[in-house]
Order: C-alpha cells, then structure tokens, then sequence
C-alpha cells in the first residue's frame, strides 16, 4: 500500500538519522538510495524537497509497503531476505518511473479555466527500512519527491498525484511479486479477494505481525541482531493457522480483470491499469502490464490528458475482452520487448 505524507518541510532527519541496521546484510548499502537521478543542484536528500514560491508544499514521503506476507517471509527466510529487499527496491523503482510518467501534471488557470498539461519531475531519493515501531518486520521505503518541477516554474499537482496513487501501489505489488518468484524458491500470489499469500507458509507466521501494534508507538533504533531475536520470540508464541493452497496458473486471471473493468464506477486508464496488475496472479513487469492495456485501449480515450479520459459503459466488455485475449496471445510481451531500452 502506497501512503502519501504532505511535506512542508525540507528537514529529512527523521530518515538521514536512522541506520535502518534491522536488514544490514540484506540491503546493497545503506539505507539511502537514488531512484531518479541527481542534478547539479541536488546533492543531498533535504535538496530533493524544494517547492515554489506559491506554496508552502515542499514535497511528498510516499511510503511503498511490502504486502505483510512478503515482509514476513524477509523475516523467516534469511537465505532469500537480499533477494526479496532486491525485489522490493526494483518495485518501488517501477512505482516511482511510472508516478514521474503519469501522474506529474501541472495544472494552471487562464480565463477560468483549468489547464493541465505534462511536466517533469525533478530526482527521487528513498530510505529503505524493514521494521515497525512495534519491532515488527515491516518492508517499506520512504520515497522523496519534491514538488517543485524540473522544466518550469510550478508544483506538482496534488490531485494528480493521489489519482495514480491506487495504480502504483498496484504496479509496484505486481513487479515485486515477479520478482520474489522469479529470484527466491518461494511464490508469491495475489488471490481473488485480499492481499498477497506466500504458498507454503503457515498464515500463523505472520498473523502475529498485524502492525496494529505499531500504531502510536515510539521509533526505536534496532541492531540486526535485535531484530532477528524479537522475531523469534514472536515466531515461537505462533499458533499455526494452514498452509495456503498453492495453484498452478500463473496467467492473467479474467476474473479481476472484469471486476476491474466492468463493474466499477468512472473507468480510466490508470483504473484499468491497476487491475491489470492485480489480475496477474503471479506478477508482471509494469512494460508488461502497460503495453497490453494500451494496445487494448487503442483508439478509444480521447480528451486533454488523452490516456487518462473515461471509457463509456459500451466499450467496457468489449475492452475486457480484448485484454484477456491479449494477454493469452502474449502481445503484452513483444511490445513490451519493444518499449525496452
């Protein structure tokens, strides 16, 4: 789940100061890493929260949260823990590429009326934690984004933002899935109805690890050895609850996909690459996810910000259609090959 926090200060210590040491050994370095590359002007994570004149908002921590199966299968599989934090950062990285193509408009007014148009988005950074405040293991990033924009003098829209907020989240829980499966001998699976399931581990284990707990609670400063005993002990209270039941199919499930389609309210591109996403049991790259809802959407969104129009009640069966024969035919692949640098 992908929460946003409206920054309207530049004073990031509550991050710079904490080590994150909870996964050393498992994150490449420490917990500060670039997402989007760094200009001239931007040197340090404080630099990233600039924003203009015209607005006390000087950015947004978006936090990127592992499913807490995923989190808890950090905890109890340290052989695949490096893999799975390695997944999470090139999630997020995904997360991140597609908020910067998608969702950094900026909007202005001229004779009454709203103009919103396309801008770019200046560098990221993020920090990379893996526990809560109640010492619970709690795999999520907190990413900078200023709000100020690179090619003109103005600030990300806000509404903009929160509208692709629901497919990010969805695109980043669809590439970390992909890749968990793909690097760890686990598999990572998104049901029907709720959040991700680990196949083969007992739902006890990570039951115990709510995050009720860590709500109002103080933030610690955890050793790595400290985190990994906590865990233990929680995993030996552990009451066993069953195995998840593993299924073999991992294509796009044509189930979601017309729920996500069909029967919803206001349908736009962003809606419908959400439950694309979701629909694809096992995971899938966002090139993937996208270029098979745009080869399907073809011709039929028009309007200023074209892509992000309304698709009409008629088409929407009609468009669901295309999306499950698409994905069966394996077209979402070659363009996606074909977007690939």
């Amino acid at each position: 789940m992908i929460v946003v926090l409206t920054r309207t200060s530049s004073d990031v210590r509550y991050l710079t100061d904490d080590a994150a040491n909870e996964i050393d050994g498992l994150r490449d370095g420490g917990p500060e890493w670039w997402v989007r590359s760094v200009d001239e002007t931007t040197r340090t994570a404080a630099d990233v929260l600039r924003g203009s004149s015209r607005s006390r908002v000087v950015g947004y921590d978006l936090v990127m949260s592992a499913p807490r199966a995923v989190s808890a299968l950090m905890a109890l599989d340290e052989v695949s823990g490096s893999a799975i934090v390695a997944a999470h950062r090139a999630a997020v990285a995904e997360a991140v590429d597609y908020l910067a193509r998608r969702a950094t408009v900026h909007c202005s007014t001229r004779r009454g009326e709203e103009n919103a148009t396309r801008a770019l988005l200046g560098p990221v950074v993020s920090f990379t934690h893996g526990i809560n405040r109640a010492g619970e293991p709690h795999l999520h990033d907190h990413v900078l984004v200023g709000s100020g924009l690179e090619d003109r003098d103005g600030v990300v829209s806000a509404r903009h933002l929160r509208y692709h907020v629901r497919a990010a989240d969805a695109l980043y829980r669809s590439r970390l899935r992909h890749s968990v499966n793909g690097a760890t001998p686990w598999t990572v699976r998104r049901p029907f109805a709720g959040s991700e399931v680990v196949e083969g581990l007992d739902a006890g284990a990570f039951v115990c690890w709510s995050g009720e707990r860590a709500r109002g609670g103080s933030k610690l400063a955890w050793t790595r050895d400290g985190a990994t005993s906590r865990w233990r002990r929680d995993l030996a209270e552990a009451e066993p609850i069953g195995v998840d039941v593993p299924r073999r199919s991992a294509r796009l499930d044509h189930h979601v996909v017309e729920r996500g389609v069909i029967a919803t309210g206001r349908l736009f591109r962003r809606d419908i690459v959400g439950a694309v996403a979701d629909a694809w049991s096992h995971g899938a790259r966002s090139s993937e996810v996208e270029a098979l809802v745009d080869a399907a959407l073809a011709g039929r969104l028009r309007g200023s910000l074209a892509e992000e129009a309304a698709v009409s009640g008629g088409e929407r069966v009609i468009l669901a259609s295309r999306l499950i024969d698409g994905a069966r035919a394996g077209r979402h692949r070659t363009v996606a090959l074909e977007r690939e640098p």
